[in-house]
């Protein structure tokens, strides 16, 4: 995202404002050694905010 937010932004404000409101910190909860429970969470974490950045897509 970072390298490409105005480009993002550009195309999709309302869909990249809302990966990039919690995205960043989902990702940086991740730490290597994390249970297979652990990374079901995260994973879960990040669907969810896909999942609501495709509904704002147009």
């Amino acid at each position: 995202m970072v390298d490409d937010y105005d480009e993002m932004y550009g195309e999709q404000p309302r869909a990249t404002e809302i990966l990039a409101d919690e995205v960043p910190y989902i990702c940086a909860s991740a730490e290597p050694g994390m249970t297979q429970e652990e990374i079901a969470v995260f994973k879960e974490r990040l669907k969810k905010e896909l999942e609501k950045a495709m509904e704002e897509v147009v």
